[in-house]
């Protein structure tokens, strides 16, 4: 996703319309390495908590210093697939 040029007002819209029918069934736990909590980045966490009936965990590997409970507030509002409470953990490095 680093290398994508997004248009803020424009961000993901199409990703998440050409994907919609994706599901990501067997996806148990997501790790990212190098997340900015920018919002295409958090759009596209969103998209896989909607698509993800068996995640369970999801960690976040980041250099920038984040609130873990603003993270799992925002991601707890996310629709999700799983009925599961998913653990959100962020890690600096």
């Amino acid at each position: 996703m680093d290398d994508c040029i997004f248009d803020d007002n424009e961000i993901c819209c199409g990703i998440l319309e050409e994907f919609s029918d994706v599901r990501l069934e067997h996806l148990k736990e997501l790790e990212i390495m190098c997340f900015s909590y920018l919002k295409h980045e958090m759009e596209f966490v969103k998209f896989i908590l909607a698509r993800s009936p068996k995640l369970k965990k999801v960690i976040l590997y980041s250099i920038i210093v984040k609130d873990e409970s603003d993270i799992s507030t925002i991601l707890s509002q996310a629709p999700r697939a799983s009925p599961e409470e998913i653990v959100v953990r962020c890690i600096t490095f």
